[in-house]
């Protein structure tokens, strides 16, 4: 998946305008897309550089509102909740790092972000073995492709101790990245993303709408990798797609 368009202040209205009809069209949506974006980050102060352009006031209907439940969305656990001597995440801004990037954070757990640039991807010691981002390392343990890695986070920090927990959690990363992708990003051959599915109001969206309605999150009434997975592509649309 590569971008079309680099996002920018004077893409705001553009950008608005495929919010406000495709991504915000319920308060359900309007929940995740808005955690999704407060917590969206690889970098020291990416955040709130997203946020001028998701939440710029001259795009989108409810701004204000929107703009607020950004911030609330914002994890809210301190430095004496985080657990030490966390993973090392390889990544970069325009990857798909920043999604496991928020999923540390609300894990509460403490990790070292190394930017891709400096480092050599192509050493035997690199934890992707095409040498590609996001990768993670974790003592012993290595992990590429971005929905691997939240599932091994999950399993590993975020409470998923069962088989139970785990398919309930699994199904929903595997749906986002098999079925939601597809219908997030139209591509050419190349993988160069022209266009966005969601402006035709597919069927999966609007059921995604209608399970959302009467829940807080994805599986209920706690926040878990699922939220993370879903939101992440939600956030990536007018990130990607600028028209």
């Amino acid at each position: 998946m590569q971008p079309a368009v680099i996002p920018c202040a004077g893409a705001a209205s553009q950008l608005g305008g495929l919010q406000a009809r495709v991504l915000l069209r319920s308060s359900a949506t309007s929940r995740l897309f808005a955690r999704a974006a407060s917590g969206w980050s690889f970098g020291p102060g990416a955040p709130l550089a997203t946020c001028a352009v998701v939440f710029g006031a001259s795009c989108l209907r409810r701004p204000a509102v929107l703009g607020r439940k950004a911030l609330q969305g914002r994890s809210t656990r301190g430095a004496a909740s985080i657990r030490r001597a966390g993973p090392t995440l390889i990544g970069s801004q325009g990857s798909r790092s920043p999604l496991v990037n928020w999923y540390l954070h609300e894990l509460g757990q403490e990790f070292r972000m190394v930017e891709a640039a400096t480092v050599d991807r192509r050493g035997p010691d690199y934890p992707h073995p095409f040498g590609q981002i996001p990768a993670l390392q974790d003592g012993s343990v290595q992990v590429f492709e971005s929905g691997a890695i939240l599932m091994y986070l999950a399993d590993k920090y975020g409470g998923l101790d069962t088989p139970e927990k785990r398919a309930e959690a699994s199904k929903w990363v595997f749906w986002a990245n098999a079925t939601l992708d597809g219908i997030c990003f139209v591509e050419d051959g190349n993988g160069r993303v022209l266009d966005t599915g969601l402006r035709k109001e597919p069927k999966a969206i609007n059921r995604l709408e209608q399970l959302l309605e009467d829940r807080e999150f994805i599986l209920g009434d706690s926040f878990s990798v699922a939220d993370v997975a879903i939101g992440a592509y939600l956030l990536y649309v007018p990130q990607l797609v600028c028209s």
